[in-house]
């Protein structure tokens, strides 16, 4: 999977949280599935992040970070 700023596709529920469903790689879209999740925010800057531990189709795993005040998606 790539690593840095990625395309991420999304569902967001009744609630409205933003989770991962497909992630844009090389070849093409890729499906994705959530292994864990959480919120964390840098106390210097006050950023939220929402962070996701996911799993590809071919059995990679990465953390993908979502920055809510910059809206971008970053596969660490």
């Amino acid at each position: 999977m790539i690593r840095g700023v990625v395309e991420v596709q999304t569902y967001s529920g009744y609630k409205g949280g933003e989770e991962p469903r497909k992630v844009k790689t090389e070849s093409g879209w890729m499906r994705v599935r959530i292994l864990d999740r959480w919120i964390e925010e840098d106390e210097s800057t006050r950023v939220r992040s929402s962070c996701f531990r996911v799993i590809d189709e071919s059995g990679n795993t990465c953390t993908l970070r979502y920055y809510h005040g910059l809206k971008v998606w970053y596969c660490l």
